[in-house]
């Protein structure tokens, strides 16, 4: 209860049980006397501090001794108390910090806290130096003090933080805010007898002094307010907010601020029908003469109209929008109320035609109806866009608006707003939408799709490039694929003898191509402007996107990843239940048939175009895997024997692999060893998928190239120097068995990136800094993508690898399922029966003796002998773990292979 009302800042009820009780509660009655002005009380609490207090506390003591001294104006000069309770504090704290672990993490933010607290002791001491009689009256000391006030003021509270930390800072605060007060109006009462007409100048300097502290008071409580209401505690923010009508003068803009506050605290969700008519009240009671600027009225103003839309006037709502904007049309929060009320109005009647049981036309009727509302939306978005400059607001105007667009009609009404007033947002704004925006070039809002894509190209070409050029192959090699099928139909057509009621009469141009030509046109369109705009750069990124074709994988790399899927389809197979009782004859299933027989027709295909010096080696194990997968005999479809011989031929490919595992880029790609940064201005790979301020570019490719095994695929990692002489390791991984799954993987780590921004500004996530580890991924072709790496990433196969290596005797990577079909073939010799007690004790034995359930925390141990660095380590994968939990579930996700989860070491 008493964490609880320190939360809520209640320092008087808490002050008064400290004094009934303070002899148990002596910190509880030291922090409520001084934040309550209790001097008295803090001082006989102080004198006995050293035997009352904690240990660890002598820092905390040390400072509230400053804060008595100051406000019973000892000295505060170089040499005085004051200084030395400051030195005194700040060398305790460091004390305390080195007893700390060397890895900063939430056990650090209480002396991270306390540093600003002591920072502002220190700051302090120049006030009240300047607050002297023998320097107030010079102008040097205000400007000293306005200084001081300042540098406060640009310290403002993040989400995150402790709100009972920030009481603190303002508490002090508001006690040198009514000091400052308070000694400019006694320098004003003491001049006020006089008549000289130079004193009388001096009076009203100084009653304008005097003003300075009820100014920053202001803004300290509304600054205090907006924090409490971001955290759901409507109740302080409000209470601190009606402080404000306590002092004589508050400027205009801190006004407007205070009101806005208080509007937002009545709405604060979930608001009840009288939370809304309180806010009305608000507003109704506010005096919009006296606000000098037009945009505080519009601010005021559409708030008001939000309200009317919350209570359900929507006429009064509609006027008081239309005055707002009229008031003030450089408003974002005007403009993007009113879009999200038009928003609102069309989205309830489209839920409601999806509601009801009616025919798809007269749904489509219903949304002509109401797509006024739809382009009145989209209209006000883009002006809030065009004014907005918080990046997370207009990420969610825009996608609204892509989203409304997908109800435009065949007269495009939608499409033709977006097109008049697109231009009013900034190019960056439109960069995380590039896939979307190509996405569209195949509906009917393609025009205005193109526009944008044009727009963004001629700024940040390189942004644009990658993904329309893998758009326009994709779409080419669909097309080519189309029409050799329909070619191929067609003298499959003709073959047919007349009569023949299979022949039928086959069009010249399939259907398929009319939704596949216009959006290739759309993508040459643009590759030609880009071409046009930027032939340097284009013609460097093309070369540099050729001469990484030639990292394509070696013919062994791509036998090996069949075989494993080969691996994966066999186990898959004899895992399922009714294949258990019968485990040593069970033959392959004719998939698995069909793909190993795949695999032969592979290596016939590699021998037969083969010109390089291993083409006597590949004839070698063309013949030898023939031999091995004869399928002539029934025994040699037998599941277990199909499997035994699949993984003899992995190790063997792995070692052939394992022996190429390093070359240089000067005898793959010619080009990429000359390229610098002075050959053209190309920036890192992926780097405008998080839109910056600054882009780091390609100072050169370092010369070594690594093929290794990750993400269950062959990848060649190469390394690029940046700009900013940091090193970035990337995989050039073929994706080409699995193009499809590769683009939603694509859009999946969009939208993870996106999720990461909005969690930094949630309170809870942020605090505990929970983010999705989101890498960057670029498609430079259909069938190949680079993706950013991390050379210390180690998979938990590899730690379960590693487990098997370091065992005492070695064990094979595949001993447990060994174990699994060993046993059940010995049951199935011994006519046992296969029931659960048998399986529960065979998986017994397994985590017992073969893979026992410590196996990734025997590696942390290994890996993090340190205390710190293992409990950091157990925190941060745990936190990782639930995120991807939720993921999964939210998302709908395939749950993750350990091939498929990495560690960062």
């Amino acid at each position: 209860w008493i964490e609880c009302t320190r939360q809520c800042s209640q320092w008087n009820i808490l002050g008064e049980i400290a004094k009934v009780k303070g002899s148990q509660h002596p910190s509880l009655l030291l922090d409520s006397s001084w934040r309550t002005g209790d001097w008295n009380t803090m001082k006989d609490v102080l004198s006995q501090a050293d035997k009352i207090m904690a240990d660890g506390s002598s820092h905390l003591v040390s400072l509230y001794r400053g804060y008595l001294a100051l406000q019973q104006d000892e000295d505060s000069g170089p040499e005085g108390p004051v200084e030395l309770y400051w030195k005194q504090a700040t060398t305790n704290a460091l004390r305390q910090w080195r007893k700390l672990p060397r890895i900063v993490s939430n056990i650090h933010v209480p002396l991270l806290q306390f540093a600003q607290q002591a920072t502002e002791l220190h700051e302090s001491q120049s006030i009240q130096r300047n607050l002297l009689p023998n320097r107030v009256a010079q102008n040097g000391s205000k400007i000293d003090i306005k200084a001081t006030l300042k540098a406060w003021k640009n310290r403002p509270p993040v989400v995150s933080d402790d709100i009972a930390h920030w009481n603190d800072i303002f508490s002090w605060r508001q006690h040198y805010h009514q000091k400052i007060t308070e000694v400019y109006s006694t320098l004003e009462t003491g001049q006020s007898g006089l008549t000289d007409p130079s004193t009388e100048h001096q009076i009203a300097l100084t009653q304008q002094n005097a003003l300075i502290g009820h100014q920053a008071s202001a803004a300290t409580m509304i600054t205090y307010a907006s924090l409490a209401r971001k955290h759901g505690l409507s109740a302080i923010a409000q209470e601190w907010l009606a402080r404000v009508h306590t002092l004589p003068s508050v400027p205009m803009p801190d006004c407007h601020k205070k009101l806005k506050e208080q509007i937002k605290a009545h709405l604060l969700p979930p608001a009840s029908q009288q939370d809304i008519l309180a806010a009305l009240d608000v507003i109704e009671g506010i005096n919009m003469r006296i606000m000098s600027k037009p945009e505080h009225k519009s601010d005021i103003l559409s708030h008001k109209a939000h309200i009317f839309a919350m209570l359900g006037r929507s006429e009064e709502a509609m006027k008081s929008f239309s005055e707002a904007i009229q008031t003030s049309d450089n408003v974002p929060g005007a403009w993007a109320l009113w879009g999200q009320y038009c928003d609102e109005l069309f989205q309830n009647e489209v839920d409601k035609a999806s509601q009801e049981k009616i025919s798809p036309m007269d749904r489509c009727n219903i949304y002509k109806t109401n797509l006024c509302h739809a382009e009145s939306a989209i209209a006000c978005y883009l002006q809030a866009c065009s004014k907005q400059k918080d990046d997370t607001k207009v990420r969610k105007y825009i996608s609204r608006i892509l989203w409304l667009l997908t109800f435009d009609t065949m007269d495009e009404s939608l499409s033709k707003c977006l097109e008049k007033l697109y231009t009013c947002v900034a190019t960056d704004k439109w960069l995380e939408w590039v896939p979307q925006l190509l996405a569209g070039l195949g509906s009917k809002e393609a025009q205005v799709f193109h526009a944008i894509l044009q727009t963004i190209g001629r700024v940040h070409p390189q942004a644009l490039y990658f993904p329309i050029r893998n758009v326009y192959l994709t779409v080419r090699g669909e097309y080519t694929e189309i029409m050799a099928r329909h070619k191929s139909l067609i003298e499959f057509n003709k073959s047919l003898p007349d009569g023949d009621p299979a022949k039928k009469e086959i069009p010249d141009q399939p259907q398929e191509l009319q939704r596949k030509r216009p959006r290739m046109a759309w993508c040459t369109k643009l590759l030609n402007v880009l071409r046009e705009l930027h032939p340097t750069m284009l013609s460097a990124l093309e070369s540099i996107i050729e001469t990484l074709g030639y990292m394509k994988d070696a013919w062994y790399d791509e036998v090996l990843h069949k075989l494993y899927t080969a691996i994966h389809m066999c186990e898959r197979e004899a895992f399922e239940i009714d294949h258990r009782q019968d485990v040593l004859n069970v033959k392959i299933s004719p998939q698995i048939y069909k793909y190993i027989t795949g695999i032969m027709n592979h290596l016939n295909t590699v021998t037969a175009n083969s010109r390089s010096r291993d083409a006597s080696k590949q004839t070698t194990i063309k013949q030898r895997f023939e031999a091995d997968f004869d399928f002539s005999n029934n025994q040699g479809k037998k599941l277990h024997k199909v499997l035994k011989t699949l993984k003899c031929w992995v190790k063997m490919l792995d070692k052939t692999q394992s022996s190429n595992s390093k070359s240089y880029i000067e005898e793959r790609c010619s080009f990429l060893s000359k390229f610098c940064s002075s050959s053209a201005d190309v920036y890192l790979i992926g780097e405008y998928l998080n839109p910056k301020a600054h882009y780091v570019k390609i100072s050169r490719f370092l010369p070594k190239i690594e093929t290794i095994r990750k993400h269950s695929l062959a990848a060649r990692r190469l390394f690029i120097r940046g700009s900013n002489g940091k090193v970035y390791p990337y995989l050039m991984v073929n994706t080409s068995s699995h193009v499809k799954r590769a683009r939603s993987e694509e859009r999946l780590l969009q939208l993870m990136r996106m999720f990461n921004k909005s969690l930094v500004l949630r309170k809870e996530s942020s605090r505990r800094n929970l983010q999705w580890c989101v890498p960057k991924v670029v498609a430079v072709a259909p069938g190949s993508r680079l993706i950013e790496d991390n050379v210390s990433n180690i998979s938990i196969l590899e730690v379960y690898k590693w487990y098997c290596k370091n065992r005492t005797p070695e064990m094979e990577v595949d001993a447990p399922i060994a174990y699994y079909y060993e046993q059940l073939g010995h049951m199935q010799n011994d006519g046992s029966v296969l029931n659960r007690i048998a399986l529960n004790n065979i998986y017994h034995y397994i985590q017992t003796n073969i893979l026992p359930p410590t196996v990734l925390l025997d590696w942390a141990k290994k890996t993090y002998p340190d205390p710190t660095m293992f409990w950091n380590f157990r925190q941060q994968i745990t936190r990782q773990t639930a995120l991807d939990c939720l993921a999964q579930f939210a998302l709908f996700l395939s749950s993750l292979k350990p091939e498929h989860i990495y560690i960062t070491q």
